[in-house]
């Protein structure tokens, strides 16, 4: 599929400008640029204030397609080089509405049994064209850890109908992956969660606390505590409470450098006086065994 071409439209994205959510007064343009280059082509339609006082940066890209790939592959990250640090939301608005589902489906990783494999060098704009043709992404992430020993690429469809399309035949979306070494689509599970970046002071009695306001826990695990990477897996008893709890983050599947959504903030009061020197709590579905 040539760029700029698509099956399938965006459901939100209708033109070539997105729009930044709440930005610092300290972000520059050029700040900003660097992490938007990645698709290609762009120009600042400058800053302004919606009528409720938020902050917004107009930003145009070349043609819908590279506005869908900021937003499936941008949303969320750090802007390099900024202090203090700030994420990038985009907008699909210039109201600056949330460009993610209410009900997100679960998202899917790859996973190939050869001991590399070109998804695992991909970047995640080679990922969004690969797995564009199948309908539109809410995310396409590269080099992310899912809990195997290969670090791969993850993605999340908007529509169902597009990622059992994607599951059933992938290799077949696009002629760079049919060339690729055999690889298949695995879906995350919603019941069970895995939580990274929670934070040095973070322990096992903290995970009734925080979590178990979410479901009924059948399972936990803490891994790396004392560390600012503290990682946790928390297993509920049923999928709709897993969802409960990654349904209130930026996105259900890896905002952020490597995991899943940035933590809305009621989600991080278990922190101390160090959260302000820890990345943002991220969670993601987790992998199956």
């Amino acid at each position: 599929m040539a760029e700029g071409r698509q099956h399938a439209p965006h459901p939100l994205v209708t033109n070539p400008t997105l729009w930044a959510v709440d930005i610092p007064a300290h972000l520059k343009w050029l700040q900003l640029l660097e992490l938007l280059k990645a698709c290609g082509e762009v120009r600042s339609g400058g800053r302004g204030m919606t009528p409720d006082g938020r902050s917004r940066w107009a930003i145009t890209f070349s043609d819908i397609y590279h506005a869908e790939m900021a937003l499936a592959t941008l949303n969320g990250l750090p802007v390099p080089n900024l202090d203090p640090p700030w994420n990038l939301v985009l907008s699909h608005s210039s109201s600056l509405e949330s460009a993610l589902p209410k009900e997100p489906l679960c998202a899917q990783f790859a996973k190939s049994p050869a001991n590399t494999h070109p998804l695992s060098d991909a970047s995640a704009q080679d990922v969004f064209r690969w797995f564009r043709p199948a309908g539109p992404l809410v995310t396409a992430r590269a080099d992310v850890d899912v809990g195997y020993p290969k670090r791969t690429c993850v993605i999340q469809y908007w529509d169902e109908t597009h990622a059992s399309s994607a599951f059933k035949c992938p290799q077949g979306l696009h002629p760079a992956l049919t060339s690729m070494p055999m690889f298949n689509l695995r879906t995350f599970a919603q019941c069970s969660v895995f939580v990274t970046n929670l934070g040095p002071n973070f322990r096992l009695p903290d995970v009734d606390t925080v979590f178990g306001l979410c479901g009924t826990i059948i399972h936990t695990q803490v891994m790396k505590p004392g560390t600012t990477n503290c990682q946790c897996s928390v297993s509920f008893s049923k999928q709709e409470e897993g969802v409960t709890l990654s349904s209130p983050c930026i996105n259900v599947i890896l905002f952020a450098d490597r995991s899943s959504s940035i933590c809305s903030d009621n989600q991080a009061e278990w922190h101390d006086t160090t959260a302000a020197q820890n990345p943002r709590p991220q969670f993601r579905t987790r992998a199956p065994n």
